[in-house]
């Protein structure tokens, strides 16, 4: 035996321990196996470049109409997928028929993915072979655990994990988590955490968190701490455990409580510093035992901490609720000492609520002496809600009087309007006159408008007819609408009759879709019956189909429910003609709760459809985050036939991967199986089949030359991180030579 072999049977003997290491012998299983491929020299010659075949006519026309999907049937899939059947090349025939699969229903599919996998190993391309594989194994991941799962849900969770950018795919997996049976929950959320681990924007990774903290199913719960504390920048750490604290089973909660506020004294920002303390204290309300006190003074130092007086006041007032009457006086001590009147206004009415009476007539002094005006009537409006009874009339009169002497016309109104349900009734008239009276001075006409609105609940049937022809003499008439409306709930019936007709009859003067659809949406809720018709008549009149769904939809609130359904068949049409995919999802939602529910499974498909029309991939995540709820009807419950595993099948498309003699490509093929083992979750569901599979993978990359293991050992870093972590990559990369 030559030493050249020896050494090369040593080496192989050395991989093989440290395999038997696991994780701890990942540096040296690195080592053995560039030395291993060093052996190996170059290959004498490369085969050629891979070049697809052309395409017959046949063949070109049913990749033609796979891309009109949407609009096909299952029937007319299922009568392509015969004649594809039927196509003697196997490469073309397969590649055609799975493309053709995933678009069957859950019942379906699996009888033809079994066909498909029988075929699939006499395949001689080993292209072609991977590239099935990894367009089966999404489907299988969905269908093989939860086989009862709805066909349109089980599509949409397949586009969703084909989205490419981080977020818009976790924002859609956020969405369809609650919807999920158990078993592909856990694997979703599993994948978004390990996807939000390795992320390098923390307030991506915050809002993560934030988005499934709720959804967090019990086997994962650790799993989401562990990435929460990983964030590094601290206000977003701060923002994730928050989220975290109320949702963790009890045994966790003292622990995270106790993290946030640790790292909430860390951020650098005190603006930032006083926004998530001010966040956390309602997490206060659930501590318990000795724990409270505790977390009650970090929280108090941190507030005290704060150099800047209004963002001290703010937290501390934020902490009022639990603070001791001592504690209470020193934080009203604070917002008294502040320079600016309205935040001292604004503070103290915030904390009126938690004072004992002799610090609400304390403040009472305080308030008088507020030079601001507006300040000052702010304060003492706050205040006569809670002062005590002896104090109140006399605190009343100064308000009002404050308030009526306020010099900015549409601020006197908004302070007028504030004091009127604690008015008693004899100081009531002199508010509603001079409020009224005052609107005619505001100049601009959408304050005005809104002036005028929030007057409705408070004026007196003497004051009706007055505020009624202040509206009417807006000249726009979106504003004089919005007047209006605030005061139709008010009026007698008649004048209420009128009203609407008026509008009514302007409404239909509107030119343009949009505007005479808001309109519609506007008045809807407020419409008498008899006018319920001629509304109706305007909305089904507008061309642009969204703007008459929207229209419509609103208005059948207020038809009986026998009279709904024609209405419903008429816009359930217009929905399809809907060019926007977002629109159209928010239509389908809106319409939702008017259809049957013997209509619910052409509304689950219906929604899955629009989803997978979209594509910008913000714009599906949104629509996927509307119409989540639609989609998860009634499931076939009928056996699957007998199919891999889907990790199974990605073991195998990243072993025939690693046969592809040309470099790029088996590159290529390599990173694209990666990318679907991890959306499976596999790493972390199995750790054991990972490293498994890892060691297979290394056997086979010491019978290539050097460079190409460089090459794929690039595409495998991911399988890398999830072994040997962070370390573990950068003891690879000194061993590449980077010090």
């Amino acid at each position: 035996m030559t030493t050249a072999q020896i050494s090369r049977a040593q080496l192989e003997d050395a991989l093989q321990r440290a395999l038997a290491a696991g994780k701890a012998g990942f540096v040296q299983q690195v080592r053995c196996t560039l030395a291993l491929s060093q052996m190996n020299g170059t290959p004498a010659a490369l085969p050629p470049p891979y070049s697809e075949k052309r395409r017959s006519p046949q063949q070109a026309r049913i990749m033609a109409l796979m891309s009109f999907s949407q609009q096909l049937t299952e029937l007319q899939i299922k009568a392509l997928l015969k004649e594809a059947s039927q196509i003697p090349d196997t490469a073309v025939r397969l590649s055609l028929m799975v493309e053709l699969a995933v678009q069957l229903s859950p019942q379906t599919f699996p009888l033809v993915a079994r066909e498909i996998w029988g075929q699939l190993r006499q395949l001689p391309d080993a292209v072609v072979r991977v590239r099935t594989m990894l367009r089966l194994a999404p489907m299988l991941t969905v269908v093989q655990d939860e086989p009862s799962m709805p066909e349109a849900l089980m599509e949409t969770v397949a586009l969703a994990q084909a989205i490419h950018n981080s977020e818009a795919r976790m924002r859609a997996f956020a969405a369809l988590a609650p919807h999920l049976p158990s078993a592909i929950q856990v694997r979703m959320l599993r994948r978004v955490l390990d996807e939000s681990a390795v992320l390098h924007n923390d307030t991506l990774r915050a809002n993560t968190i934030i988005a499934i903290a709720e959804t967090l199913p019990p086997d994962l719960e650790g799993r989401a701490l562990e990435v929460a504390e990983s964030i590094e920048a601290p206000a977003e750490r701060a923002r994730a455990l928050t989220a975290l604290a109320r949702q963790l089973p009890p045994e966790l909660q003292p622990r995270v409580r106790q993290q946030a506020l640790e790292t909430i004294n860390t951020i650098r920002s005190e603006d930032e510093r006083a926004d998530a303390l001010i966040a956390f204290v309602p997490n206060l309300e659930y501590a318990t035992g000795n724990q409270f006190p505790a977390l009650l003074e970090l929280a108090l130092s941190i507030a005290i901490s704060l150099t800047r007086r209004p963002l001290r006041s703010r937290t501390l007032v934020a902490l009022a609720p639990h603070l001791t009457l001592d504690l209470q006086g020193e934080t009203l001590a604070v917002v008294h000492g502040l320079s600016n009147e309205t935040d001292r206004a604004k503070l103290l009415a915030e904390m009126a609520q938690y004072l004992p009476p002799e610090m609400l007539v304390a403040s009472l002094a305080v308030a008088h002496t507020m030079r601001e005006q507006s300040a000052r009537v702010h304060a003492l409006t706050a205040l006569a809600r809670h002062v005590p009874e002896n104090a109140r009339n006399q605190t009343l009169l100064d308000a009002l009087a404050a308030a009526s002497n306020l010099q900015q016309p549409y601020a006197r109104v908004m302070a007028l309007i504030a004091l009127m349900n604690i008015l008693p009734p004899q100081m009531q008239d002199q508010a509603y006159a001079n409020a009224l009276e005052t609107t005619r001075l505001i100049a601009n006409e959408n304050a005005r408008a809104r002036a005028i609105s929030m007057m409705g609940p408070h004026l007196p049937e003497r004051l009706i007819g007055r505020a009624l022809a202040e509206a009417h003499q807006l000249t726009d008439f979106q504003q004089r609408m919005n007047a209006l409306t605030g005061l139709i709930p008010y009026l007698p019936e008649e004048m209420r009759r009128e009203t609407l007709q008026h509008l009514l009859d302007n409404v239909r003067q509107i030119k343009v879709d949009y505007k005479r659809a808001r309109a519609l949406v506007t008045l809807a809720p407020l419409l008498l019956p008899s006018l319920v018709a001629p509304a109706l008549a305007l909305a089904v009149n507008i061309s642009d189909p969204f703007d008459q769904v929207s229209a419509c939809i609103a208005l059948m609130h207020n038809l009986p429910p026998d009279q709904r359904p024609a209405i419903v068949g008429k816009i359930w049409g217009l929905v399809r003609q809907i060019e926007n995919g977002y629109d159209q999802a928010s239509a389908l939602a809106a319409i939702a709760p008017f259809l049957p529910s013997a209509a619910h499974a052409d509304l689950s498909k219906a929604a899955g459809m629009v989803i997978g029309s979209i594509m910008d991939e913000y714009d599906q995540a949104s629509a996927i985050s509307i119409l989540a709820p639609l989609l998860a009807g009634e499931g076939s419950s009928s056996p699957l036939p007998a199919l891999p595993q889907a990790a199974a099948l990605i073991k195998e498309a990243l072993e025939t991967a690693l046969s592809v003699p040309q470099q790029t490509l088996r590159v290529q093929l390599l990173g694209e199986c990666i990318t679907l083992w991890q959306e499976i979750g596999e790493h972390s569901a199995h750790p054991e089949r990972t490293q498994a599979l890892w060691g297979d993978i290394l056997r086979r990359l010491c019978s290539l030359p050097l460079a190409d293991v460089l090459l794929c050992l690039g595409a495998l870093v991911p399988m890398m991180r999830a072994l040997a972590g962070e370390d573990g990559l950068q003891q690879v990369v000194r061993i590449l030579g980077v010090r």
